[in-house]
């Protein structure tokens, strides 16, 4: 069922844990896949195909480098398709490096952790939105999930959290371009 192929090649090895090769995406029709899994919000992906060449670098650091795509976004409901929509013809990351260092088995961790994200470009083809506003706000569709009640706050103090290891994330980008935009705005206040 659903269309497109996924690869993985390269070398895994087990102890200590490390992975050198290559993972390839081809035409993958995400709406299918999704559709078996029951979380809030994945069923307003209509349609979309991911695709990506990436390089991959595991031992105690990550170092990812590649492209990754996603193709054909149809995100919405038939119920407010003509309220809210977003929809692509092709969305496109290149990943010159990113690079989380200390992600498994290190033994000296830092008090913050520096991950890098170097990008080469960022490509949006005619990206699509339709927007509506009414009195109550910006028309959504409903993203699943049992409504929650707000509780009484607990009368007992908690327990102060423990400082854990921060992280900070440098990120560059060379180019970024969006093509043929359009923007479809309602207004029924």
């Amino acid at each position: 069922q659903g269309e497109g192929s996924l690869g993985v090649e390269g070398q895994l090895a087990i102890d200590p844990l490390a992975f050198d090769g290559k993972l390839a995406i081809r035409e993958l029709a995400l709406a299918p896949l999704l559709s078996r899994i029951d979380a809030p919000a994945v069923g307003l992906l209509r349609q979309g195909k991911a695709r990506a060449e990436l390089s991959i670098g595991l031992a105690t650091d990550l170092h990812v480098s590649g492209t990754l795509g996603l193709a054909g976004l149809d995100v919405g409901e038939e119920k407010t398709a003509k309220e809210f929509a977003v929809a692509w013809k092709d969305f496109e990351l290149g990943i010159r490096d990113l690079s989380v260092p200390g992600l498994i088995g290190a033994t000296d961790v830092p008090a913050t952790r520096a991950i890098g994200v170097k990008l080469d470009r960022i490509r949006l083809l005619e990206p699509a939105f339709t927007i509506t506003r009414t009195a109550d706000g910006i028309v959504l569709p409903p993203f699943g999930g049992a409504a929650v009640e707000p509780t009484a706050p607990a009368s007992a103090e908690p327990a102060p959290a423990q400082a854990g290891p921060t992280t900070e994330v440098a990120v560059e980008l060379s180019d970024a371009r969006i093509d043929r935009a359009r923007l479809r705005f309602g207004d029924r206040t």
